[in-house]
């Protein structure tokens, strides 16, 4: 491969990857515990399950969905992938 292609999961604000039809997640996400443990002293606690479909999903749009063309998603995590199952067949979000 001459020009591997992977994009960190915090990657935000890029049009670079609008051509990709086909994105693999491999991660299975959740909030930062420091982050967490903060919100939660001022009484804003995070929910894990909506902070990693929010966080997928934004990743995800990295690519050509951005565009309404078809894209394949591969989802590694069995967490992530019933997240996003739920949340596309509009079920509630449960683990």
């Amino acid at each position: 491969v001459k020009r591997p292609c992977w994009l960190s999961t915090h990657t935000r604000a890029t049009n670079m990857y609008s051509n990709k039809r086909v994105a693999i997640h491999c991660f299975n996400r959740y909030p930062l515990h420091d982050v967490d443990s903060y919100l939660k002293d001022y009484g804003c606690p995070i929910d894990a399950k909506v902070f990693c479909l929010s966080e997928v999903l934004q990743w995800f749009f990295r690519g050509c969905i951005r565009n309404e063309e078809p894209m394949v998603w591969c989802i590694a995590s069995k967490r992530v992938y019933g997240l996003v199952y739920r949340w596309l067949n509009e079920l509630p979000l449960e683990d």
